[in-house]
């Protein structure tokens, strides 16, 4: 099932005795600084610092109480990493986009990459017994569809039995 909201993906709190995963697109060159990362960074710092060590290759286990994987997979698209930040909450950073700009027409979205994390995701949220909460991921900056996104979302998690709680800020459509 999926559900849509007005609100800050950023206010997303533990609902009951479930944990939720705040997932986003992040790229395969190491950058980080556009869209719903600067709001992550300034709540929380630790998905920016496991980002970066990930993205310099650094592939040790991290603590068990900073990242719920065993250890990391390459960073590579199709990959995730699930970093805890506070008690119940979770963030996701997915590689699912090529770089940051758009190659003539093609832009930075990888929708088959996009589909292995969705796929990972939903593993992760199976171990965690947690809900996931994105924002209209890989249609901003990405320059992806959201209707390709959504059935995404409705081919991985959903059948799954994963909630998804898709966050929209009042009045922005940049997604369309």
């Amino acid at each position: 099932m999926i559900n849509y909201t007005v609100g800050d993906l950023m206010d997303t709190k533990p609902v009951g005795n479930k944990s939720v995963i705040i997932a986003h697109c992040c790229n395969n060159k190491g950058g980080w600084g556009s869209g719903v990362v600067l709001a992550i960074s300034k709540k929380w710092k630790l998905p920016e610092q496991s980002y970066r060590r990930w993205a310099s290759g650094d592939r040790t286990p991290f603590l068990s109480q900073d990242v719920k994987n065993d250890s990391m997979p390459k960073f590579q698209l199709g990959n995730i990493q699930v970093v805890e930040v506070e008690d119940k909450i979770h963030v996701a950073n997915m590689i699912a986009q090529h770089d940051v700009c758009f190659y003539g027409d093609i832009p930075p979205i990888r929708y088959d990459r996009l589909r292995q994390c969705f796929n990972k995701l939903a593993k992760a949220a199976k171990e965690l017994d947690a809900y996931v909460a994105l924002p209209r991921l890989g249609c901003g900056l990405a320059g992806g569809s959201w209707a390709v996104v959504e059935g995404l979302i409705k081919e991985t998690l959903v059948p799954k039995g994963i909630k998804v709680i898709v966050y929209d800020l009042e009045g922005d459509i940049s997604w369309k």
